[in-house]
């Protein structure tokens, strides 16, 4: 894993839109200029909004920074009130907010990893088996999972305008 650290803040940063990425479009390019009604607006009554979507994923992102910095009393659990919040309360919290909180996140990840190194991606946060590799890479995966579900939300949003 030669500068393995480096790949993958590089990756975190090309995804969120500070470099040109392999998928095309980046989060920048998807929701920066989409409008609030847009971002809380469910593009099939199956399906969650784009808001939804923005918010899982900062949630799982805050999730592994509390891991970095070695706080976390509460680990995120996948069916947990924060792993998806109703759109009514993202509603009130404001789109602004939280894409504010979404590229903050990205950013504060980042910031963290820059003063770290490959060694460090080989060892696990307290109390887990899995490595901060492992956690970090997944989350990356993740991320890219989500992007392309916002691309399909926009599309089914554009058809129904």
């Amino acid at each position: 894993m030669e500068n393995a650290i480096n790949i993958l803040i590089d990756r975190q940063r090309a995804l969120i839109g500070a470099k040109d990425y392999w998928s095309g479009k980046t989060y920048r390019d998807m929701i920066d200029g989409l409008s609030s009604a847009e971002a809380l607006s469910r593009p099939h009554p199956s399906m969650h909004t784009v808001a939804e979507l923005i918010s899982h994923v900062v949630e799982w992102r805050k999730d592994t920074i509390r891991k970095i910095l070695g706080d976390r009393p509460n680990p995120l659990r996948m069916g947990a009130k924060e792993d998806w919040i109703p759109n009514g309360e993202l509603r009130e919290r404001g789109w602004e907010a939280l894409k504010g909180e979404f590229y903050g996140s990205a950013e504060q990840l980042c910031e963290l990893l820059q003063d770290k190194d490959d060694h460090f991606l080989r060892e696990s946060p307290k109390g887990l088996d899995e490595t901060y590799h492992f956690l970090l890479d997944g989350l990356v995966n993740h991320d890219i999972y989500h992007l392309g579900q916002i691309g399909i939300s926009l599309k089914l949003l554009a058809l129904k305008a």
